[in-house]
């Protein structure tokens, strides 16, 4: 009997460990795309930004060049087509411009608007990440 028990008492402790160790694997997992997340979202608005400074010095009309899809870079330079940005440029970073949104999407009544999209992608699955905002060409 006392045999039946060790042994019993040894499967509940492995059952309980590796119950430990999933749960930590979870959690370990859940850090990092918390993580990669925060960072993708950080881009993103950083783009915006980068939209938003280009409407103030006035030259928010270039846009129309983009074709709706472009990048501008830590220079301020407008670029066609997708980047990468961050850390090891995991995170692959692409802006649609559009030029004449919906109202219902874009409720600026003054000046020319623009609706930007920010999208950053990263990882395996792919994961993204979108930000959006409208801009009016207030000038």
């Amino acid at each position: 009997m006392g045999v039946i028990e060790i042994m019993i008492g040894f499967m509940m402790v492995s059952l309980l460990l590796t119950g430990l160790v999933v749960a930590g694997l979870y959690a370990i997992r859940s850090a990092k795309y918390a993580q990669e997340r925060s960072i993708a979202t950080k881009i993103a608005s950083q783009q915006l930004e980068r939209f938003r400074v280009k409407r103030d010095s006035g030259v928010l009309a270039d846009l129309g060049a983009c074709g709706g899809s472009c990048n501008i870079d830590n220079t301020l330079n407008i670029n066609s087509g997708s980047a990468n940005e961050g850390i090891n440029t995991i995170y692959t970073i692409n802006s649609a411009v559009d030029m004449s949104p919906p109202p219902e999407e874009c409720p600026i009544s003054s000046g020319t608007v623009y609706k930007i999209t920010s999208r950053v992608t990263w990882g395996t699955p792919l994961h993204t990440v979108n930000n959006e905002i409208c801009l009016s060409d207030w000038r």
